[in-house]
């Protein structure tokens, strides 16, 4: 969860693959070596917080009903950003 927070260029590949933890095949296995591979190489790439004078917490969400077509389920999402970085995110299709 740590490098999800900290690199959320990886935050989709591990949500996708979060969702074949208890019934994880070859494939799954080889899609993880390739995020940790990548981790690897990017170790010293992240979201940098430094000191800001006037800074604003800000905040967004969004709804979509019923939008995808197949099952008709809705997604909500939101995220907060404070100055100029983004801190917090989610993104959850409803049940």
């Amino acid at each position: 969860m740590y490098l999800t927070a900290t690199g959320p260029d990886i935050t989709f590949a591990v949500s996708l693959l979060s969702r074949f933890m208890h019934y994880a095949g070859k494939l799954h296995f080889q899609a993880t070596k390739k995020i940790v591979r990548y981790i690897k190489g990017t170790m010293n790439y992240g979201i940098k917080f430094s000191h800001l004078n006037n800074f604003m917490l800000h905040g967004y969400s969004d709804n979509n009903w019923a939008g995808f077509v197949d099952d008709m389920k809705s997604t909500t999402g939101y995220c907060f950003s404070f100055g100029s970085r983004m801190f917090s995110w989610c993104l959850k299709k409803h049940v």
